[in-house]
């Protein structure tokens, strides 16, 4: 957009001034007094062989919206209104042949008439004046111009920088201005592909083969409309060679409105989001009519209020005016296109009322509908609807390959697929931290759904720390609502509803006389049967290493998982036969605790061996399996796979499992894990012996009252821990 001042003349807005650019088209905003019309004209650098375009937009309320075309090198551009001085700015245009094109493309059935719907009253009466092949193919072109600028200036918009697909082209006859296409001069434009299929027209319109009347399950693609542009594109050859994966935009030209069965014949908006294959946005060619044919045209078409007719597809009476039917046909291509191209559906574009803001995004003024008495809208920048794909899209779609720019590195699959992390971890002082990473990058971090922080595409980071006192000063009423959410650019989002619960989930530790710190991670597993009293808790931690009557340190050999009906606990025993539970040891009369036997499995931890990670499947707010993975690939346990979900457990980057910990029930009738979780050190980092002694680190009286003499003399392993480490009984 563009402003102008009556004194001051045009004022740029989203263009500056020297800028370099990498799209053919370029979307400019402008200010002015008055209520006519600005006049843009557009030099090349080399005056020999570039025409001078030249073209009026019109002006509404200061403001006015014009697309300029450029060639290769340095443009002068010049903007004169006439009641102000004029105004010259220099863009350099540099084609980045380096990066995939976008590829456009027309079906034509092997005895097609070439020939396109249109309005009678269309074009003076000249039927071929939009209704013919050279017609359709130059409003394809105009048409992908305009989408490039659209997707442009919405990336600017968005601070992920003015970038756009590049489009494939050829030295052809040029159509993209008027005094070109009169003087059928040559130049370097948008090629169309004119691609042939073995189909016949009657078996385009076929019924059978739009994929909104059939079963897809009983026919197959290949059958299909979609099936059969793709076969004529893989006949065709050229850049549409499967294994290379080219993105198409495609129209199928011999799609016709039938006015006897009020419907679209030959019309599919399948895309087809393949990585292995081409990837097409196809629409049919039923609203090509109202496209302009070249630059100038623009305007006129978005705001042609004249009614299409009855002889031409309306979209149900939805298309009230030309200028909506123009809108709604080029709104769909890039839907298609945003589709095909992996964005989410998350894109203004599923929303009804986009082709009526369609012409926003090019024109100052726009006829929302055909009414000849209806004044104009003005659209200005505060009246303007916003982008047309969301921002977690525009994300998304700014790390395909078409739309990198110079210096920009392609970033790994899993990368650009990742969602963002939020966890809990501690720094050098052992102070717990909320920790907020992405490989693909932050874009922004909100709290309670507003915007806290936001980073440019080009300063993100990849990682952000916030403290307790951070999250404090943050949400003021820490018992209140402590949402946070994080978008990465990638487009991907996490979010957490309370984020004290992550800190409630975490815990550091200690080793006294080392600067080690152990992390402790947990998960609640059986959140429906929490006690009510906390003598009904057991509270238990069990090291995966620990110390023998000699002294000497033993390592764990196996672990078991316990589970009946539900998850009871696990046992993980040691190299001198002894075990400890995960859980209680004894119950209320003293006497020692067992453990279901219903579906025990063992995970054997070889000596060069350990933990990695523990699954827990809940389900109707019970824990009814557990599972061990160890760093061989052996797993151990059961989750009782088909219903449920799955909680995992694994060690913080940097980190590996040491040991494991929790809170289980301990009544009189039962006493099933509550909070279940794993305890990490920093890999390589030798646990020093004292950390085999501390309290929270083992499992002994479950903070629960002393052991009541038992009525049968039992206890769990060899060994019992006391305040002076284990002893043998």
């Amino acid at each position: 957009m563009m402003l102008l001042d009556e004194s001051e003349g045009v004022k740029l807005k989203n263009i500056k001034d020297g800028e370099t650019v990498y799209q053919v088209s370029a979307s400019t905003n402008t200010e002015h007094a008055g209520q006519d019309y600005v006049t843009v004209t557009v030099q090349g650098l080399c005056k020999l062989t570039e025409a001078v375009v030249e073209q009026t937009w019109p002006v509404r309320d200061n403001t006015f919206r014009c697309l300029i075309l450029l060639s290769p090198g340095l443009n002068t551009i010049d903007l004169v209104h006439p009641s102000g001085p004029p105004l010259q700015i220099s863009l350099t245009y540099i084609p980045l042949q380096q990066i995939p094109p976008l590829h456009l493309a027309i079906l034509i059935a092997k005895d097609s008439p070439l020939l396109i719907d249109c309005p009678p009253h269309h074009g003076a009466g000249i039927a071929s004046a939009h209704g013919d092949l050279n017609a359709a193919v130059a409003k394809f072109r105009m048409t992908a111009l305009m989408m490039q600028a659209l997707l442009a200036e919405d990336m600017r918009a968005e601070g992920l920088g003015r970038r756009s697909f590049r489009l494939e082209e050829e030295w052809v006859r040029d159509t993209l201005t008027r005094d070109a296409l009169r003087s059928e001069s040559l130049a370097s434009t948008v090629k169309v592909h004119i691609v042939r299929t073995e189909a016949t027209v009657a078996e385009i319109r076929s019924h059978e083969l739009d994929s909104k009347d059939s079963d897809e399950s009983q026919i197959d693609k290949e059958e299909k409309l979609y099936g059969i542009f793709l076969k004529a594109l893989e006949n065709y050859g050229g850049p549409f060679v499967p294994k290379t994966n080219p993105l198409v935009a495609g129209l199928v030209l011999d799609t016709h409105y039938s006015t006897e069965k009020h419907e679209v014949l030959g019309d599919s908006s399948d895309v087809w989001h393949d990585q292995s294959n081409i990837k097409l946005a196809m629409i049919g060619s039923q609203l090509t009519y109202a496209w302009p044919r070249f630059l100038e045209e623009i305007p006129s078409c978005l705001l042609d209020r004249r009614s299409p007719g009855n002889s031409v597809f309306t979209k149900d009476g939805k298309c009230k005016s030309m200028g909506l039917a123009c809108a709604t046909g080029q709104h769909e291509l890039l839907h298609a296109l945003g589709h095909a191209l992996g964005a989410y559906h998350t894109c203004q574009a599923e929303n009804d009322t986009m082709p009526e803001d369609w012409a926003r995004n090019f024109v100052a003024k726009q006829s929302d509908s055909g009414k000849e008495t209806e004044d104009f809208v003005v659209i200005d920048e505060e009246s303007k609807y916003g982008k047309y794909f969301d921002n977690k899209d525009l994300m998304y779609l700014h790390l395909a390959p078409h739309f990198r720019l110079p210096g920009e590195t392609q970033l790994p699959e899993d990368a650009i697929n990742a969602d963002p992390s939020i966890s809990v971890t501690t720094n050098d002082n052992t102070e717990l931290i909320l920790e907020i990473s992405s490989a693909a990058g932050i874009s922004y971090v909100s709290f309670n759904d507003t915007v806290g922080r936001k980073f440019p595409s080009t300063e993100f980071e990849t990682n952000i720390r916030y403290t307790l006192t951070d999250l404090e000063d943050t949400f003021t009423d820490v018992k209140g609502c402590s949402k946070i959410s994080v978008c990465s650019l990638n487009g991907k989002t996490t979010s957490i509803d309370d984020v004290w619960s992550l800190f409630e989930s975490r815990s550091a530790v200690q080793v006294p006389g080392s600067d080690l710190v152990l992390r402790k991670h947990c998960v609640s597993v059986w959140p429906g049967n929490a006690p009510k009293h906390p003598e009904q808790t057991w509270t238990w931690a069990v090291m995966l290493k620990r110390k023998n009557h000699n002294g000497e340190i033993i390592q764990a050999t196996s672990v078991e998982s316990r589970v009946g009906c539900v998850l009871d606990g696990a046992i993980v025993n040691f190299e001198d036969g002894s075990s400890v539970p995960c859980g209680p040891r004894w119950n209320h009369d003293g006497s020692r605790h067992s453990y279901s036997n219903l579906q025990t499995r063992i995970l054997i931890i070889a000596p060069d061996a350990h933990l990695v990670k523990v699954e827990l499947r809940n389900s109707n707010g019970r824990c009814i399996g557990l599972r061990f993975t160890s760093s061989d690939g052996t797993t151990g346990g059961v989750l009782n796979d088909g219903y449920g979900e799955t909680q995992t457990l694994v060690a913080d980057a940097g980190q590996e499992i040491v040991g494991l910990h929790g809170v289980s029930g301990w009544s009189p009738n039962f006493t099933p894990p509550m909070r279940f979780g794993v305890i990490t050190a920093p890999k390589g980092q030798v646990v020093p012996d004292q950390a085999y002694a501390m309290e929270e680190l083992l499992n002994t009286d479950g903070k629960t009252k002393s052991r009541p003499s038992p009525g049968v003399e039992a206890s769990w392993d060899t060994y019992e821990e006391n305040e002076n480490g284990p002893r043998q009984r």
